[in-house]
């Protein structure tokens, strides 16, 4: 698979930390609310269980594009995106739950910084969903 396609995810997140970096002055932590991060554990949860149906409609698919994948050395790079993919996602889940746990309404020099961790592992996590979905609709395209 291409570089820049395993790479960007990461790109994407350390981008987006880079911004919200740049404005917090302007934004401040914006509105933190415990019902964020109750949301973000159930995307994240969504989305692991999605990869992992995907991973397991992947090893049904026909011999012939299992094989073709493996002949391209393709094979071995989507099942570790598929697993980047989940495992950002748990990462998502364990550091947003950490957050409930944090009175944000006590003010603390820290939490910016907590908050910038939160947007770049949002966003590594979306990308990494994002890259299997393109993938995978790729490979279903393909069979018919």
């Amino acid at each position: 698979m291409k570089s820049w396609e395993k790479w960007y995810p990461i790109f994407l997140g350390f981008c987006a930390f880079i911004v919200y970096e740049i404005l917090k002055g302007h934004l401040g932590i914006l509105c933190i609310s415990k019902d964020i991060f109750g949301a973000l554990i159930s995307i994240s949860a969504i989305a692991i269980g999605f990869m992992a149906t995907i991973e397991s409609i992947l090893l049904s698919l026909d011999n012939k594009i299992i094989n073709q994948l493996k002949a391209a050395g393709a094979f071995n790079d989507l099942l570790s995106y598929i697993m980047s993919a989940i495992n950002w996602s748990f990462f998502l889940a364990a550091f947003t739950t950490a957050c409930l746990l944090i009175d944000f309404s006590k003010k603390a020099e820290w939490f910016s910084y907590a908050f910038a961790g939160l947007v770049f592992i949002t966003i590594v996590s979306a990308a990494s969903c994002y890259r299997i979905i393109r993938i995978f609709y790729k490979i279903l395209h393909y069979e018919n």
